[in-house]
């Protein structure tokens, strides 16, 4: 090669890569760049910016809304009425377990012959899951707890404090009357409510005998001797057992009424929720289990005990030693 052919193959490199570095952001899908993917954008969201960060920075919003994937839902960017699917096979689209539930054995006639709208909202609520009102307030547009049927099948309770979700599926059930498939408390499965509770009074309230001494211990009589031990939960001091437990029915073992740390921190303080070091251990969620109780969850339980201990902050022992059992050195 000549030194003249030299130049110009060197000067045909230079000016190759000049061009190559011109090309538009916008035609980098072409040639060598095909392989490279586009990022994604939302069309919907695009055009409607401010309802999109609106929901969007919502505590309480629709999964969808939250991630600003308009589009999963909404099929003209330019017609929020219009939607990719009709309303209940577009929320069944992505809730599969509810699909299921209209084959089973009852089926609530709410969730059959209506529109999920009829009780949720598609975007944000301030009332899980989603719901556009708090539950018991929706359930007594249809449900009158004063009825003598309902009353009659309550033991005569008609004002409740607890919701309605507490025991009834409010889609569907194996059991009859909606129950929730779930553990029942011995009492309650069996409809033994004159075990705990007595002659329900002219103003609907439910009425409990003495707690924990004519009802929990008549069953429970090993609790009855925890005031012996070093330190007692400030909850099973004052007789509180259904401050934790569900007296009637529950998806968690031992009815409990939900996960055990957001029992905990209704009553602890608040600050501690963010600093625990339960908060910031990697196994501190619901679907972890802990290797030392099989078959329970890593949680306030695994070095606390619930009821009664001998140590101060009613650890399970030495906070060294506990540790130890999952940590080696």
């Amino acid at each position: 090669m000549t030194s003249f052919q030299r130049v110009k193959s060197g000067c045909g490199m230079i000016l190759g890569a000049i061009l190559l570095a011109s090309v538009p952001a916008g035609d980098a899908s072409a040639g060598f760049f095909s392989g490279l993917k586009k990022s994604k954008t939302d069309a919907f969201a695009e055009a409607n910016p401010a309802k999109a960060k609106e929901y969007s920075e919502k505590a309480g919003a629709h999964a969808p809304a939250k991630s600003g994937e308009c589009s999963k839902c909404h099929a003209d960017p330019k017609d929020p009425s219009k939607r990719v699917l009709e309303k209940k096979p577009l929320c069944l689209s992505c809730h599969a377990e509810r699909d299921a539930d209209l084959k089973k054995a009852v089926v609530h006639y709410v969730f059959k012959e209506m529109d999920c709208d009829a009780c949720h909202v598609p975007h944000a609520s301030e009332n899980p899951p989603l719901l556009s009102a708090p539950v018991n307030e929706l359930c007594s547009n249809c449900h009158d707890t004063t009825d003598d049927a309902i009353k009659k099948s309550h033991g005569g309770v008609s004002v409740f404090e607890g919701a309605c979700t507490a025991c009834h599926n409010p889609h569907a059930s194996q059991k009859p009357k909606l129950m929730v498939e779930a553990k029942e408390h011995v009492p309650f499965g069996s409809r033994s409510c004159d075990m705990c509770h007595a002659e329900t009074k002219a103003d609907g309230k439910a009425v409990l005998k003495s707690t924990p001494e004519e009802t929990c211990f008549i069953c429970h009589s090993n609790f009855r001797n925890l005031e012996a031990e070093g330190a007692v939960h400030a909850p099973v001091a004052g007789g509180g057992c259904t401050t934790c437990h569900n007296p009637h029915v529950s998806v968690r073992s031992s009815l409990i009424r939900a996960s055990l740390d957001s029992i905990c921190f209704n009553c602890h303080e608040s600050w501690l929720k963010n600093n625990h070091p339960i908060t910031r251990h990697p196994t501190a969620k619901e679907s972890v289990s802990d290797p030392r109780r099989e078959g329970k969850p890593f949680d306030c339980a695994s070095c606390h005990e619930p009821h009664a201990g001998k140590f101060p902050k009613l650890t399970r022992g030495d906070f060294f030693v506990m540790c130890k059992e999952c940590h080696k050195k």
